[in-house]
């Protein structure tokens, strides 16, 4: 039984993942009884000597639509933004700052998304872009 690689698979240092020629990838606890079928044992011997690999936290990734809506982008906030973007474009006038600058945004957010990226940023509120827009908007 041979190991490549070990890390610890949480925390609290209480189960470690092994990598190994045999049987691939294995959790072995290290606090209880052995259920991994003797790597317990032929990891104890093999710690020693080698280095176990400090467990990483693995990243949560928020969806698109939980980022957007934390910064007050909710569906129908996105409804509404898209609306006002048509009106616009029909009137025909440049788009208020703030407005161009939170539809940037949404695209911004879903490319990062989309590669992995952090997530950015709303550059303004859905308060501040409404209360940008709302007086230029023609009933």
């Amino acid at each position: 039984m041979t190991i490549i690689f070990a890390k610890f698979a949480n925390a609290s240092r209480s189960s470690v993942e092994l990598l190994t020629v045999e049987a691939g990838s294995v959790i072995v606890s290290l606090d209880g009884r052995d259920v991994s079928g003797g790597w317990q044992e032929v990891y104890s011997e093999w710690a020693p000597e080698n280095e176990t690999a400090e467990y990483v936290e693995p990243a949560r990734t928020r969806a698109v639509s939980e980022h957007l809506a934390s910064f007050g982008f909710d569906a129908i906030a996105l409804l509404n933004l898209s609306d006002v973007e048509r009106k616009f474009a029909a009137q025909p006038v440049d788009l208020p700052p703030k407005c161009a600058t939170a539809l940037s945004w949404v695209n911004a957010v879903q490319v990062a998304y989309a590669s992995g990226q952090t997530l950015p940023d709303a550059p303004c509120t859905l308060p501040e872009l409404f209360a940008e827009i709302a007086p230029l908007l023609k009933p």
